[in-house]
């Protein structure tokens, strides 16, 4: 048991017979994911929470270290029991709003890791299955269902916590626009059923650009939105720069003769405190001059204020090669931390 003078210890305290089989589960309330259930499991055994991809239950946020939270499943007294404790993460752990290094739960706790919200419970095999269920329909909905795609409602709803949670801890992001180049061509040429599949490819490769805390948009017909946070705007520039030329070099020689695409890309990282209705607009005209001066290249709002968003990142001049020319500007330099999670990325 930990001597933190914050440890709470409560009994487990199950409110079902003990025949009954148990599982521990746990609910989104507020985070990205919203509605999102996790079932920890059968029988005894240890589980982590965090964005780290071998975390158990993953939860796409910033505020959530890689391994935040560590449950404990046990049996007292022959009843199922679960411990939390805090992994050593950065931002806390607090269980119905008191912060604590570990705490036995019961059902209808609200465990705080961050920014994110879930709600514990014990549940029978049936509450598991229907629980599911509900969720999945929930996140499928938000969904587009030719490319896989986040809906734009989905960023509607989304975008204004997002941003709330990026002003709060004065962190930066980026916002990529992407359009496909001549893409009224493609159906006129090769027919819908080709561009549908050329949109599928595309969506394809952004997925597999992203990490677990970006957002991948189907913004309109031919246009993706991607956002990503904590990411300085040298960095975003090199993803952009990546999925491009992925996209350039898909070969649809399977499907029909002679068909290649390419994209077009606007740039901008956000400003503190900046409206989200100017960033995407600013994404918007970035992307409008890269259509204008040739198509397939990536271009940079180029707002110089843009640049200086996170305040743990040095603000130098600086250019990126290794690519279509742009205009040399101020541009983040990022820390050690950002630099990972963009390696990782552009792996």
């Amino acid at each position: 048991m930990s001597n933190d003078p914050r440890t709470v210890v409560v009994s487990d305290g199950g409110r079902r017979p003990d025949q009954e089989k148990l599982y521990p589960t746990l609910t989104v309330l507020e985070g990205p994911e919203v509605g999102a259930f996790f079932a920890l499991g059968e029988g005894t055994g240890s589980y982590t929470l965090g964005r780290a991809d071998d975390a158990d239950v993953q939860i796409p946020a910033p505020s959530v270290s890689r391994h935040h939270v560590c449950f404990e499943v046990v049996r007292k007294s022959g009843r199922p029991a679960i411990l939390a404790k805090d992994n050593g993460s950065t931002n806390g752990v607090l269980v119905n709003g008191k912060s604590v290094s570990e705490m036995w739960l019961v059902s209808g706790d609200k465990l705080r890791a961050g920014d994110i919200l879930l709600r514990f419970e014990w549940m029978s095999q049936a509450e598991v299955r229907y629980h599911r269920d509900v969720s999945n329909k929930l996140q499928a909905g938000a969904r587009d269902h030719l490319t896989g795609l986040l809906t734009r409602s989905f960023l509607e709803q989304r975008l204004p916590k997002m941003l709330e949670e990026l002003d709060r801890r004065g962190h930066g992001a980026c916002c990529l626009m992407l359009d496909l180049d001549h893409f009224k061509a493609v159906n006129d040429t090769y027919g819908h059923l080709v561009g549908d599949l050329v949109l599928q490819r595309v969506a394809g490769v952004v997925q597999s650009s992203l990490r677990r805390t970006d957002f991948a948009v189907r913004y309109g017909g031919e246009e993706i939105l991607l956002l990503m946070p904590d990411l300085a705007v040298d960095w975003g520039y090199e993803v952009a720069e990546r999925i491009r030329s992925r996209v350039q070099a898909i070969d649809f020689s399977a499907e029909v003769d002679g068909l290649k695409v390419t994209v077009s890309v606007g740039l901008a990282q956000r400003k503190p405190g900046e409206r989200a209705e100017s960033w995407l607009q600013r994404a918007d005209q970035a992307l409008y001059r890269a259509k204008d001066g040739g198509r397939n290249q990536t271009i940079v709002s180029d707002d110089p204020a843009a640049a200086d968003t996170d305040p743990r990142m040095n603000v130098v001049p600086q250019s990126v090669s290794g690519g279509p020319t742009r205009k040399t500007m101020p541009v983040a330099v990022p820390d050690a931390e950002t630099r990972k999670i963009a390696d990782d990325l552009l792996d």
